[in-house]
């Protein structure tokens, strides 16, 4: 019989075409434009059904890349990647790489040494996803000709569900540029490597678990740079911290280039973003922190190790959302835009008093940065500052919620708190922020924290001119150092009269009032009651000027209590038994090395606690016990043997570790609660009550 149809093709893995099912049938296939028919059946429904049940359904290849096609099974090696060569096993034979969207490459057998598998110039592979296992040794490189600067050679992704999938252990590399719109998701706990420049590559990143790192200067391996294009994802949800974004190189995700539009970054649920020492000049664009972290460790004065650059002639922004807080951290410098407002639209998403946005990186203008760098504040969020910042020779813009900043803030630029708004400023020994002009909304309030230097003319904050005020609240959060009855702590430089300025809080060992003195607005002790040293536990404050969220030994001052006696005062020491309650200035604690207290109680009803690990975590034989009716969430991985006691809120985990060793114990009392998120298990007791 003769079958006729038009523009219709049937496409097999690895194009075991149509001439074996012509003979098998017994048919001949033509390509004629005429329309025939078979009995009562028309040509077009006999057509479909056959090629139907000749092609399934477009079915997905899931092939394994074989060096050694001689070889029985599949072999690890280098060879090249291109649609003629049968590099490419089925579990039963080998064939050519089939070139659809349906298509999944698994590279790595467990059989060989890895290698270097080359697409060659010109060439376009088309796929759903790539599998990168363990090789018997080694680690792949996927690499081009003419990579890693753009060119003619591709990776396309499509089909349903894109992903780049990287084994535990295991570090890929991949050269050869992305191609199309489609999102791509990275999943598994290895390490991916990108150094092709995927500059035309429009669609999302989205980092679920793992690794994503830039691999080499100048080349923009995480997208297209043009009007429209997608987001850099980094979600933690499954893997917290250890889900990470790792900007290493110059240039690697954008250069001062006002040609470029930055694709936005995006960190939420844990995960992070890191701009490493030796990454400086990456501009970026809009930031989205959703409980994530931006680590900024790249020091460069001229940039900064990131700098914010403008969104198509539009303000960057970073918006904090999400339901817990989240944190700008690392040793380097973070530049604000030039000629542009960099806007911080921060959401109160710990729904307390706490901060819902730390950052303890140091904010610039970095000096080859042209036109004011501004920094707006918006949201009804907190926003907290903690380092000896120094772009505030431009102006500072508080139009919603709360900004703190340290006094050691440097520059002369204008500060501006506007109606229903609150500023901030924490005390840093006798450092003093000298803005050119305060303005003050009305109403508005101001925040002092850490206040000292009693009798002296050391404001804190200490505007160049006079200051209004109309209906300004004040509120004192703690006094520090020798304090008696009688001192006149001062606050605000250049204030002729306490007209127009409200007391509302004060500290909860002291009480006093506001006066002037010397054309300073001071608090004036009346009753003082000593912080009593002699504790047996470590209260945590969350003070330390530099690093507020820091959690290490001997070093930042962050505890009352009985760290009063420790050297430093205020610092944790081994051993100590660490509380954690609604007094605290900041709710997040962010683990510096593997720290071993002899017990942890988390009596807190107001603030919602988050502790994160950037380093070690928490050991030792202690126990650690969640009372209060708020919440804990524990990210990273612990390995106190202790047990975990849940006694009332919530505590909430994302690591199978978060609980301290699987030899230990989890109580969960009655009207407590346990949330373990990302779907993860653990090997744990878990033991649940009423």
């Amino acid at each position: 019989m003769q079958l006729c149809f038009q523009a219709m093709k049937c496409v097999y893995p690895f194009r075991r075409g149509l001439n074996q099912t012509q003979k098998k049938l017994g048919m001949k296939i033509t390509n004629q434009k005429q329309p025939s028919s078979f009995g009562n059946v028309t040509l077009a429904v006999l057509t479909l059904v056959i090629l139907l049940s000749l092609c399934g359904a477009a079915q997905a290849a899931t092939v394994t890349w074989d060096a050694d096609t001689v070889t029985a099974g599949a072999q690890d090696g280098s060879g090249t990647w291109n649609t003629v060569s049968n590099n490419w096993y089925d579990g039963s034979a080998n064939g050519v790489w089939p070139n659809t969207t349906a298509d999944i490459a698994v590279i790595g057998a467990g059989s060989g040494a890895a290698g270097v598998i080359t697409v060659p110039a010109a060439t376009t592979n088309t796929l759903n996803g790539i599998t990168f296992n363990a090789a018997g040794s080694g680690n792949y490189n996927i690499a081009t000709t003419n990579a890693p600067a753009n060119g003619s050679t591709k990776l396309s992704f499509g089909g349903i569900n894109p992903t780049i999938t990287v084994a535990n252990n295991v570090t890929a590399t991949n050269s050869v540029p992305f191609d199309g719109s489609a999102n791509i998701t990275k999943s598994g706990t290895g390490t991916l490597i990108l150094r092709g420049s995927s500059v035309v590559w429009t669609g999302d990143l989205v980092v679920s678990n793992g690794v994503v790192e830039t691999g080499v200067a100048n080349i923009r391996g995480f997208g297209a740079i043009t009007a429209g294009t997608g987001k850099a994802i980094v979600d933690g949800t499954s893997n917290g911290t250890n889900t990470q974004l790792r900007i290493k190189h110059t240039n690697a995700y954008g250069q001062n280039a006002t040609a470029e539009v930055y694709r936005d970054l995006v960190a939420r649920n844990g995960g992070v973003i890191y701009s490493a020492s030796g990454s400086v000049n990456n501009r970026i664009g809009n930031l989205t922190l959703q409980g994530g972290t931006l680590t900024v460790d790249g020091t460069g004065t001229a940039y900064g190790g990131l700098f914010f650059g403008s969104v198509g002639g539009a303000d960057p922004v970073v918006t904090v959302s999400g339901s817990a807080a989240s944190t700008i951290n690392g040793a380097g410098n973070l530049s604000l835009a030039g000629g542009f407002n960099t806007v911080f639209n921060v959401a109160d998403a710990t729904g307390d008093s706490g901060a819902d946005l730390v950052v303890s990186a140091k904010v610039i203008k970095g000096t080859s940065v042209t036109g004011t760098a501004n920094l707006v504040k918006n949201g009804l969020g907190t926003m907290v500052m903690t380092a000896a910042n120094t772009y505030s020779t431009n102006a500072t813009t508080v139009n919603a919620g709360k900004l703190v900043a340290s006094s050691a803030q440097s520059g002369a630029g204008a500060v501006a708190v506007a109606a229903n708004a609150t500023l901030g400023v924490t005390a840093s020994l006798t450092s003093q922020w000298k803005p050119a002009t305060l303005t003050l909304g009305d109403p508005c309030t101001l925040e002092f924290n850490n206040v000292q230097n009693p009798n002296t003319t050391n404001a804190p904050l200490a505007p160049a001119a006079a200051v209004s005020a109309a209906n300004v609240s004040v509120n004192i959060g703690s006094l520090t150092g020798t304090i008696t009855v009688g001192d006149a702590c001062p606050l605000l430089g250049n204030v002729s009269a306490t007209n127009g300025f409200t007391l509302v809080t004060q500290p909860t060992n002291s009480t006093g009032h506001l006066a002037v003195s010397a054309n300073t607005l001071v608090y004036v002790v009346d009753t003082y009651t000593a912080v009593n040293t002699n504790f047996v536990t470590d209260v945590w404050v969350g003070s330390d000027a530099a690093n507020p969220t820091w959690w290490d030994i001997g070093t930042s001052t962050n505890w009352t209590g009985k760290a009063l006696t420790n050297t430093p005062a205020g610092s944790y020491a081994q051993s100590d038994i660490a509380v954690f309650d609604d007094t605290a200035a900041t709710n997040l604690v962010d683990i510096q090395t593997t720290v071993t207290p002899a017990s942890m109680l988390f009596n807190n009803s107001v603030k919602a606690y988050t502790v994160t690990n950037s380093s070690g975590g928490i050991g030792g034989t202690n126990t650690l016990t969640k009372n209060g009716t708020s919440t804990l969430t524990l990210y990273g991985n612990n390995s106190y043997t202790g047990g975990t006691f849940v006694n009332a809120g919530a505590l909430i985990v994302n690591s199978d570790s978060s609980l301290g060793s699987a030899s230990s114990n989890t109580v969960v009392a009655s009207g407590a609660t346990l949330l373990i998120q990302g779907g993860i298990t653990s090997a744990e007791p878990i033991s649940l009550a009423g």
